[in-house]
């Protein structure tokens, strides 16, 4: 079991830096930290009574590990691995890759590569656990809404770290820094531990079956495609419930209401139509974080991208023309993305959306105003 040993915390008072390292609540005339444990919660709250910004929160646990055990860590987003590691497993970052083509393909961005250490030390995002046979010791973050919780493995040294994402973030007021959930037991029992404390309630739906365009044509889709495959899979002894209709359907990808009209003369309503006349429940693909470079939204909405501190466009990746993240914090990229949901699902008729590339949201942080939390 994890046991824990000590907090760090960081944080500025205006122009000062103070830290504390401790394993117990304390409280000065500028904040309280208070730290507790209550049946498998683990809980840090930070309370101020006047502004200050947070640099650094990391709790400490020691834990024995044996050469046997594997380490699962949950990768940043599905770009990245989630898998069970040895003890002496190492985690590759992408340093060996020459300078020239990380840039050129924006590799950086497909992770947590510009602000995470690869080294020595493993890591992962939210959850994750160490397994002895069938016997795992659990952890997970239980208030991932107050910013991301990285877990680090230090095998050697027989630590487990959670740390706070959360460097610049300025409170005043009560905030909650770290709250996780620390069992142990067999798979089903942590993991209902986890889901139960999360409230999330065990599924009651039937399973679906659903059949994308996507491994079969990639973008190579249009009308007599989509029609095609209908007739195929209406072949199948195994019948599906959900046709989704993937990447390739539109112009460009940020521009989600302007049909390839070469693909699909008839547009997207006349295919949702011949799906559901079909007897399944029509899908589509779309990215509504991010633009491509030849997209008209990118030639003639720039205002509406998400800049960097060298007021610099974000990227997003290589794909298609090279794609950048919207800020959506900006209101006129939020009613544009209200207006492409409405459209698609109450115009058009697609009742399931696979969303994509949503990592875009939180390449980098951004300052959040009162009125947007």
């Amino acid at each position: 079991m994890l046991k824990f040993k000590s907090l760090q915390f960081l944080y500025k008072d205006g122009d000062d830096d103070f830290m504390a390292i401790t394993s117990s609540s304390l409280r000065n005339d500028r904040m309280e930290l208070g730290i507790s444990t209550e049946g498998d919660v683990f809980s840090v709250t930070v309370s101020s009574n006047k502004e200050i910004t947070i640099m650094k929160i990391l709790a400490l646990f020691e834990y024995d590990f044996s050469d046997d055990d594997r380490i699962f860590l949950n990768g940043y987003q599905s770009w990245t691995d989630s898998v069970e590691h040895s003890v002496s497993d190492k985690m590759h970052g992408i340093s060996h890759i020459p300078s020239a083509i990380r840039n050129k393909y924006a590799f950086s961005q497909y992770g947590d590569y510009n602000f995470s250490s690869y080294g020595d030390d493993m890591h992962g995002w939210s959850y994750g656990y160490i397994r002895s046979d069938d016997k795992y010791c659990f952890f997970g973050s239980l208030a991932e809404q107050s910013g991301f919780t990285q877990f680090i493995t230090q095998t050697d040294k027989g630590f487990i770290c959670a740390q706070k994402d959360c460097e610049g973030l300025t409170i005043n007021g009560e905030w909650q820094a770290l709250r996780l959930y620390i069992t142990e037991g067999s798979e089903k029992e942590v993991f209902d531990g986890y889901f139960s404390a999360l409230d999330i309630k065990p599924r009651t739906e039937n399973a679906i079956f659903g059949y994308t365009s996507w491994y079969d044509h990639y973008q190579d889709i249009d009308e007599e495609t989509i029609r095609n495959d209908l007739i195929g899979l209406n072949a199948l002894t195994l019948k599906a419930d959900v046709f989704q209709i993937d990447d390739g359907w539109q112009t460009a990808v940020g521009d989600w209401l302007s049909v390839d009209k070469n693909k699909f003369p008839k547009l997207m309503k006349k295919t949702a139509d011949d799906i559901s006349a079909a007897g399944l429940t029509p899908g589509i693909w779309l990215a509504p974080f991010v633009c491509e470079e030849d997209s008209e939204l990118f030639r003639n909405n720039k205002e509406w991208l998400l800049l960097d501190s060298d007021n610099g466009y974000v990227k997003g990746g290589s794909n298609w023309s090279g794609f950048y993240a919207l800020d959506i914090y900006n209101p006129e990229v939020r009613e544009y993305i209200r207006f492409v949901i409405n459209t698609i699902v109450n115009e058009w008729g697609y009742r399931l959306l696979k969303l994509d590339f949503l990592y875009a949201a939180c390449i980098i942080p951004v300052p959040i105003r009162p009125e947007d939390r």
